[in-house]
């Protein structure tokens, strides 16, 4: 697994990405290294894209997928017209209950979403009291 061949070859690809540096070598070569020298490179092509999957999982895992990301981006970009959302939604009751419920929808959302941006950026997820402390 880790013969001088290997490792040279190993040294070679990650300075010579280009066929035409290895088109030489392997016009030069009897069959059976030509072979050899094909294995460690699919097996390096294999690492490669392995590495590439695992770093995919953990940045999918971490930051959400395309619908996520583009979801994040319009709430970010709506900024101002989230509190007349808000207003709105709350503007709409019928009764001092239903504004009541709204209500109670609005902050649990609002949680959810604090929680959502805590875990993105990775922050502690501690838990986020009902009534922050207003600064004075």
């Amino acid at each position: 697994m880790e013969s001088e061949q290997k490792i040279a070859a190993r040294e070679f690809a990650k300075t010579h990405p280009n066929w035409e540096d290895w088109k030489s070598i392997f016009e030069t070569r009897p069959a059976e290294t030509f072979c050899n020298l094909m294995i460690i490179l699919i097996q390096q092509t294999r690492y490669l894209l392995a590495q590439m999957l695992a770093w995919q999982e953990a940045d999918f895992k971490k930051h959400g997928g395309v619908r996520e990301r583009m979801h994040a981006a319009r709430t970010e970009a709506r900024g101002d017209s989230w509190e007349k959302a808000i207003y709105s939604m709350l503007n709409q009751a019928q009764d001092a209950t239903e504004l009541n419920t709204r209500l109670t929808m609005i902050i649990d959302s609002a949680r959810r979403t604090a929680q959502n941006i805590k875990y993105r950026k990775g922050w502690p997820s501690t838990a986020i009291s009902s009534h922050p402390k207003e600064s004075r």
